[in-house]
């Protein structure tokens, strides 16, 4: 892992918090909620219930979990409604974490990057 100055990683993370709606949540071994929080809405998840099974509630996490021993990387899953977002699922804490934030997909970002505007 590289190691960054504090600013550079003090950027980052407010960069990702301001432009990409993160989420997180974290499910026990038995697929179960625990905890969550972050732009929850913006995945299209509310009315989430606590040690309550994710099936019915996180739908798009079925099948990844549990059993995330190892991280897990998912890029660009098409969350319906136009939206994408990168999703990554990692052992926390005796549960399994998910951490998930806004991407683009690569034609859109393509013509983001093509818009005539210079640095």
């Amino acid at each position: 892992m590289c190691s960054l100055p504090s600013p550079v990683v003090d950027y980052l993370g407010k960069f990702i918090a301001e432009r990409s709606s993160p989420a997180y949540l974290r499910v026990d071994k038995q697929g179960r909620l625990q905890e969550w929080g972050g732009s929850l809405s913006a995945y299209g998840l509310q009315d989430l219930r606590a040690g309550a099974p994710i099936r019915g509630q996180i739908d798009f996490l079925v099948g990844l979990l549990p059993g995330a021993d190892t991280p897990l990387y998912c890029p660009c899953v098409e969350m319906g409604f136009g939206l994408f977002t990168d999703i990554h699922v990692f052992p926390r804490d005796g549960g399994i974490g998910c951490y998930c934030w806004m991407s683009v997909p690569m034609q859109s970002n393509v013509a983001s990057c093509n818009n005539g505007s210079t640095i």
